[in-house]
């Protein structure tokens, strides 16, 4: 790792520094401990310095490789400029207008807030046919309970909304670049009807991730 040093970032370098630094004191300190010790101590003394040195290199190296350091690697990111969102689907549920329409808007709209695609087509709308590079996204309602608001102002264990949904974003040759399960709940203070804009702020975190 330490050839390597001219690949990494100022962080990186200064830890391969205090690294090569400790390795020459190390060697520089031993040749003298050895022309003033008895060969017998010459050996335990190596030792513990040797010991102390290896857990001092093992600290830095774990600092240097924790998530969230300058060494963390990205996830895969792929390009588009425009976004086509089809209306909401729901399979074998029984899911109210209201919140059929909830769903749809706020994923659109969050899904703007992202900043992620140049344009964001509606479902039908005109101008997605011409994106060279559209992807399209697709939501299938697989579960759903709808709770009582008042019964979760009485109890945190009972009334909670509950919407399940399947995310799924392709390309235009229908690559699949997220296919996931979404939660959207509502399980303390709240109308039932925040469980789509929660759900909506799971998909835009999905398309961060992604994109």
């Amino acid at each position: 790792m330490l050839s390597e040093a001219k690949h990494l970032n100022h962080a990186e370098f200064a830890v391969v520094e205090i690294l090569r630094a400790n390795v020459r004191r190390e060697g520089s300190a031993a040749l003298e401990r050895r022309a003033e010790l008895r060969p017998g101590q010459a050996g335990a003394q190596n030792d513990k310095r040797s010991s102390r040195f290896c857990a001092f290199a093992a600290v830095l190296l774990a600092v240097l490789f924790l998530p969230g350091t300058a060494h963390t690697q990205k996830g895969p990111r792929f390009p588009a400029t425009a976004i086509q969102i089809q209306f909401v689907r729901a399979a074998d549920v029984t899911l109210p207008p209201e919140f059929q329409v909830a769903l749809y808007e706020y994923m659109v709209e969050e899904v703007k807030k992202t900043g992620k695609f140049q344009r964001v087509y509606r479902d039908g709308e005109k101008g997605a046919e011409g994106e060279k590079e559209l992807m399209t996204l697709r939501s299938l309602v697989t579960g759903f309970s709808e709770g009582s608001a008042r019964a979760r102002q009485v109890t945190t264990v009972a009334g909670a909304t509950k919407i399940k949904v399947r995310v799924q974003v392709s390309t235009r040759d229908d690559r699949l670049i997220i296919d996931r399960d979404v939660d959207g709940n509502v399980r303390f203070f709240g109308e039932n009807l925040r469980a789509t804009y929660n759900f909506a702020k799971g998909v835009a975190k999905l398309i961060k991730q992604n994109f």
